[in-house]
């Protein structure tokens, strides 16, 4: 690919796919060539390490396995096939664009069997298993699927496990060093008010955080750089407090103090570091609240990872109309850029990322046969 990120992608089996034009009649030989390929296309990682193609999620929350252009043209080569004469999907397409790995044929041949589509009457919407559900799906729950895809996304770039180009990046120049703060809270849970005045004024208990810096974190049996519990003075007394046996504790502390922690700790500054900022937190609404009451300003935060995923923006020829004649498709182009989707210079403020953990309860889709 020499550096230039990938701007096409050929869906493998499914609702209108491009494998269908192959001169493989049903999906047996298809899974059976793609496993036994040991190819650099196929299996970046090696020979004998797992098949790895591309996972599509589309702004409805529909799913596809895709191939990239890279590994459609190889594997039509390697196989004598015809390459696949519909429109590809475009990168631009896609919320997200991810790994998605198979160790064994029948791992492959289980993942794509949920992509059938029902049996009967043919239908203008994919009916498989995998996509009949997001057909009408609410906004939240396609933007949450991809917002999973891209921390996925992440941690395969900082193990430096995937080459970005495949997957429609530019190679991000931060893989050396992220910051990342978890960050917990406790608020009253008996607390009554309107939802408006809790997120105004938060009744606040205890706070707490981890720091690390990624991916020294995974290189070093995951030693933390500091892990912290405060709790504020209270009226009420509950007993005595745990022990906290996992870093630095301190109770009965005043807001102001407090919130001076706070303060020292979220100072960051992305655009003369060059070191983009995580924080990991549960109900990101509520952590919002919570971190403004401590004086903590949110206003140049972004929800989800996606802005440190640059996508390349290169010319692509894209079929504009497509006429039948005799035998033969004829297609008709014309070149047009790729939009730069959620591209984000570090120097820029959105370089301080927030993820809600609270919305992220997705399978990794690291497909293995029975042991």
């Amino acid at each position: 690919m020499d550096g230039i990120p990938e701007t096409e992608y050929y869906q493998v089996t499914g609702f209108r796919a491009h494998t269908h034009g192959m001169q493989m009649y049903d999906d047996k030989p298809l899974i059976s060539a793609l496993t036994s390929d040991r190819s650099a296309e196929m299996r970046p990682l090696g020979p004998d390490s797992y098949l790895e193609l591309v996972l599509g999620i589309l702004p409805s929350g529909a799913s596809y396995v895709l191939m990239s252009s890279e590994q459609m043209l190889a594997f039509t080569r390697r196989y004598q096939q015809r390459h696949p004469r519909s429109r590809p999907w475009l990168a631009g397409d896609f919320l997200s664009l991810s790994p998605i790995r198979f160790d064994s044929a029948a791992a492959l041949s289980r993942k794509l069997a949920t992509y059938k589509q029902r049996a009967g009457k043919k239908s203008e919407l994919d009916t498989s298993p995998a996509n009949r559900g997001y057909v009408r799906a609410e906004v939240g729950v396609s933007r949450r699927r991809g917002d999973f895809e891209h921390q996925r996304l992440l941690n395969s770039l900082l193990k430096r496990i995937i080459t970005p180009e495949k997957f429609g990046l530019m190679r991000p120049h931060w893989t050396d060093a992220v910051r990342v703060i978890s960050f917990g809270f406790t608020t009253w849970d008996k607390d009554h008010r309107p939802k408006s005045e809790r997120l105004k004024e938060p009744k606040l208990l205890d706070i707490g955080w981890t720091e690390v810096m990624l991916p020294g974190y995974l290189e070093t049996n995951m030693i933390t750089s500091e892990t912290v519990h405060l709790a504020l003075k209270s009226p009420v007394k509950n007993g005595e407090p745990a022990l906290f046996k996992y870093g630095e504790s301190k109770l009965n502390l005043d807001r102001a103090e407090l919130a001076s922690r706070l303060q020292a700790l979220f100072k960051h500054d992305a655009q003369k570091s060059g070191v983009p900022l995580v924080v990991l937190v549960h109900n990101e609404t509520l952590a919002c609240a919570v971190l403004t009451s401590l004086g903590i300003d949110i206003t140049s935060y972004a929800s989800g990872i996606e802005g440190l995923l640059v996508r390349g923006n290169k010319q692509v020829t894209a079929p504009t109309q497509i006429t039948k004649s005799p035998g033969s498709l004829t297609f008709t182009h014309r070149v047009r850029p790729l939009a730069t989707d959620g591209g984000l210079a570090l120097d820029r403020p959105s370089a301080l990322r927030m993820l809600d953990l609270l919305s992220l309860s997705v399978t990794i889709p690291h497909v293995r046969s029975p042991s």
